[in-house]
């Protein structure tokens, strides 16, 4: 019976699979829901236990036909069957060889298919030996860098270079390494194992790369990280110690800096400001450079930026002050006093011709604009 299963056409039911393609000589557990595919397990269970598993083209039929599986599968033994609580069975089974799909019957209870053994060809040669050997090394590498990737993988691999089984080194590669199920399928369909070999050799180098690529990311992250990390834990050690300094009086550099974001400076200012301010930081408090950069800062924050006062013009007092802080200098403050009469004149004049839009807008001139006095020298 078992010469005419491996060079004849035989029948067995079938079982569709969704996004999963079984190799041979590979145990699988199989979760199974739908009615036809649960009553092709139990008619394989009443029989000699044998069954196809064959892939879907497209996965989101949950009742194929013929044009909608692949033409190659897999012949399967069922090892044990077991129904779960939520009226799903599981199934483990193993898979015996690959086979090909010649009919498949189809009824209101099942599928059934009838298939043709595959004839594998065996590779052997120098070329194919070292093909192998750098595919085995190739996967070490590949699960040194993957870690999703079953600890119990390499020695399984190893082993299979280690007997030179070629096609079934392949298939334990391609369930490793390949995702996509299309993929897993086209290797599925490969008979000829240096063929096998030659294709699962040119995934596995760009699945190398891949996590080579994804390592390379993971790196910059965690330096980027590593390094904004250190940054803020050397700034927080830098503002404990500034505030150790600073003792009651609080952290200075912390005043300065909310100073300087408050004082409605002109935009390119702050960021200036903001740059000397942090060199101040760096700097130890005994630098004299320090004492010259805190006063430069003290300065700056000293100015006007924005604050505006009332024109208060008051000749007879302006006259006193100008005698009680300033001995001499008769010519100097008869000039002020003149501009300050001017400009006492020109306001009045302005108040008294509100209606005139150019005269206003020249009064206006004479209150904003400010004027340079020259007390010595040609005019």
């Amino acid at each position: 019976m078992a010469n005419d299963e491996e060079n004849s056409t035989v029948e067995y039911p079938l079982l569709p699979l969704k996004n999963v393609v079984v190799f041979p000589r590979t145990i699988v557990n199989l979760t199974v829901d739908r009615p036809r595919s649960i009553r092709a397990l139990h008619s394989a269970m009443d029989g000699d236990r044998h069954l196809i598993a064959v892939t879907q083209r497209n996965t989101e039929s949950d009742d194929p036909n013929a044009e909608q599986l692949y033409d190659v599968g897999t012949l399967v033994e069922v090892r044990q069957v077991r129904r779960l609580p939520d009226a799903t069975v599981q199934a483990e089974v193993e898979a015996l060889r690959r086979v090909r799909v010649e009919r498949i019957c189809a009824d209101t209870s099942l599928l059934s298919a009838t298939t043709q053994p595959i004839v594998e060809l065996p590779a052997a040669g120098h070329e194919v030996e070292s093909l192998m050997f750098r595919l085995v090394e190739l996967f070490k590498q590949y699960t040194a860098l993957n870690r999703h990737v079953p600890t119990d993988a390499c020695e399984h691999i190893q082993a299979a270079y280690a007997a030179h089984q070629s096609g079934y080194l392949a298939d334990l590669l391609t369930a490793h390494v390949v995702a996509d199920v299309h993929q897993r399928q086209r290797v599925l369909e490969i008979a000829d194992h240096a063929e096998r070999l030659e294709f699962i050799a040119a995934a596995l180098v760009s699945a190398v790369d891949v996590v080579e690529t994804e390592q390379r990311v993971r790196d910059k992250v965690r330096a980027s990280l590593d390094k904004n990390q250190r940054e803020f834990y050397l700034r927080e050690q830098l503002k404990a110690i500034h505030d150790e300094l600073a003792g009651e009086g609080g952290n200075e550099i912390a005043e300065l800096r909310a100073k300087l974001e408050a004082k409605g400076m002109p935009a390119e200012t702050p960021a200036r400001m903001l740059k000397e301010l942090h060199k101040l930081e760096r700097m130890p408090s005994v630098s004299p450079e320090g004492t010259v950069l805190r006063n430069y800062l003290d300065w700056v924050l000293s100015l006007p930026w924005t604050e505006k006062s009332n024109d208060r013009i008051d000749l007879p007092m302006a006259e006193q002050i100008l005698e009680e802080d300033h001995y001499g200098l008769t010519g100097v403050k008869e000039r002020i006093l003149d501009y300050l009469a001017v400009r006492q004149l020109t306001m009045r004049r302005s108040a008294q011709q509100k209606g005139n839009k150019a005269d206003s807008a020249h009064g206006k001139r004479g209150a904003q604009e400010g004027d340079i006095l020259l007390f010595v020298g040609p005019p």
